[in-house]
């Protein structure tokens, strides 16, 4: 399960997951097993992103910097001398996938009454040019009576989740784990080839003066997330009466950590079913993980109108927003959605001749 010392005084994730109370007693060694099998992937993985650029570079036919979908698969992919049997199947499905259709990059690994679904890297433009970026994953219980989850049973509301988390590829490799009992994180000892426990029950501030929200996309910003940012970087002569740090780096796992740490709000419009069609597993792979460990830290997931473990996957093309991070904005976001479909609100900044109107 993982070996037994302690590095500079801390847990490994081997004694952290040992002294773990599971729901499930019974099938609690399948669960620790597959968080074992998760934590290995995750190294893995970022042994391979950190080739990247020399994978990227060295590509046949590919001038460097516009690698293909080849290169992309290049690194995602995981040795086969790095999995055992029990992960084989998975780690092939970990190199099958190409391009920017991540779809087919997700794996799924099974043990027992459980499943992980597994995104190798959320944001492959980052990987490219040498950024931080991640790796997400969530554990799920299958129905009773039932060996597997079925496909709609995967895609459902969060009922099913019993774990998920997240590999941060920064300057050290983080692991963050949300369990019922909350959230922990771990950092690689690089020496040890072990993940030990640095940060225990991380809790998100409720209040915050730091958003994240993608500026190029405004055309797809709804009224109420228009008026959300209006007041915002109106500063401390605003509405909200102080100044907010915007930035946005391009990876849903590098924001979550940063709230995580710092306390701040995650912006994502939806699309309106305007472009793009919406990849058929975007709930099952970004939105609940992540969703279920920024609700175990004490924050709040919505897509403005609702919260996100209650909306189900659809055949739409539309994508809902997602918005996460400190109650109290996220609140004050979900109030700005219900004032505005009541018509108490016109942003007046983005209006026809307004200064941040919309070129659509």
């Amino acid at each position: 399960m993982g070996e037994e010392f302690v590095v500079a005084g801390r847990k490994t994730l081997g004694q952290f997951l040992d002294q773990a109370t599971f729901e499930d007693a019974a099938s609690s060694l399948q669960l620790r097993a597959l968080l074992h099998d998760l934590a290995a992937a995750c190294k893995a993985i970022a042994r391979r992103l950190g080739d990247a650029p020399l994978r990227t570079a060295s590509a046949q036919g590919t001038p460097a910097g516009k690698p293909s979908g080849r290169h992309r698969s290049a690194i995602v992919g995981i040795d086969d001398r790095l999995s055992d049997d029990r992960r084989r199947v998975w780690i092939a499905r970990l190199r099958s996938g190409g391009g920017n259709d991540r779809r087919s990059n997700a794996c799924h690994l099974y043990r027992g009454r459980y499943r992980a679904v597994l995104l190798p890297v959320d944001s492959p433009p980052n990987v490219e040019v040498n950024a931080p970026g991640g790796t997400i994953f969530s554990i799920l219980r299958s129905e009773v009576g039932t060996q597997l989850l079925p496909e709609d049973g995967v895609r459902r509301a969060g009922r099913a989740h019993v774990c998920s988390g997240y590999a941060i590829h920064g300057a050290s490799l983080v692991l963050v784990l949300a369990l019922e009992e909350g959230v922990q994180a771990f950092a690689l000892d690089r020496q040890k080839d072990e993940f030990v426990l640095t940060h225990t029950d991380l809790r998100i501030p409720a209040a915050t003066d730091r958003i994240a929200i993608d500026a190029s996309r405004m055309r797809f910003w709804n009224p109420p997330i228009r008026r959300y940012v209006e007041e915002c970087l109106a500063g401390k002569a605003g509405p909200r009466g102080k100044d907010f740090n915007a930035q946005w780096q391009g990876s849903i796992v590098v924001e979550a950590h940063r709230i995580l740490m710092r306390g701040g709000i995650f912006v994502c419009p939806g699309n309106d079913g305007k472009t793009e069609e919406l990849r058929r597993d975007w709930l099952m792979q970004e939105a609940n993980p992540i969703s279920f460990v920024i609700e175990k830290a004490g924050g709040r997931a919505s897509t403005g109108t609702t919260r996100i473990f209650d909306i189900r996957q659809t055949a739409s093309s539309s994508r809902p927003a997602l918005i996460f991070g400190s109650v109290e904005e996220v609140e004050r976001l979900e109030a700005y959605h219900s004032g505005h479909f009541a018509g108490s609100y016109d942003a007046p900044l983005f209006a026809e001749r307004g200064l941040f109107r919309s070129s659509v």
